[in-house]
């Protein structure tokens, strides 16, 4: 946990002016503002998606109900060769989840957790691609975007994740404090 807390500082230093791009000049709100079958700037052809927050509060089993129309939306649409589920909290019940409702989509386990981009390079080995055609959305700066950030892929940068207060308020506002710190850390060395 140390190391990967350390890393996460060295490196975002290193990366700190893509960090402040993804968080002050290509961030959406919620991943479901995004309509499915929209184009994606650029070639975008692999899609990773981070679990908590972006297709759900922390701690559930399955994506949020919105989410879920959205991953039908995206499935239906063809647009990409390969969605991922690329989460630091890769759990059996998420990974069967989506086994028996989106069999397409490959859930990336068994990497070390973000920041460090080995998720993103399975997914870039395994696919066969450029890492620039490789989008990773995720609501957390100094692990999902940093580590597309150090892969050299795409990132999407989800503003506002998705929160459950009241079924979980001690891991949420947890994790409210860390975006806010992480937020204001890259807005400070970000600008240099």
């Amino acid at each position: 946990m140390i190391a990967r807390i350390l890393y996460s500082c060295g490196k975002s230093i290193s990366y700190r002016r893509k960090l402040f791009d993804a968080a002050f000049s290509r961030s959406i709100s919620r991943l479901s503002d995004l309509e499915p079958a929209a184009p994606f700037k650029g070639c975008v052809k692999v899609i990773a998606l981070d679990f908590d927050g972006v297709l759900a509060p922390h701690g559930y089993p399955e994506p949020s109900g919105t989410m879920k129309v959205w991953l039908d939306g995206i499935s239906r649409s063809g647009q990409f060769s390969r969605i991922y589920v690329y989460s630091n909290k890769p759990s059996e019940s998420r990974n069967r989840y989506f086994q028996e409702n989106y069999p397409e989509f490959r859930f990336i386990t068994n990497v070390r957790k973000k920041p460090y981009p080995d998720g993103l390079h399975k997914i870039i080995e395994l696919e066969g691609v450029a890492p620039e055609v490789v989008l990773m959305v995720d609501d957390r700066l100094l692990t999902g975007i940093l580590a597309a950030a150090i892969a050299g892929t795409s990132s999407l940068y989800i503003a506002k994740p998705l929160a459950d207060f009241s079924s979980n308020p001690a891991k949420e506002i947890f994790f409210a404090i860390i975006r806010l710190v992480e937020r204001w850390t890259i807005f400070v060395i970000g600008r240099t």
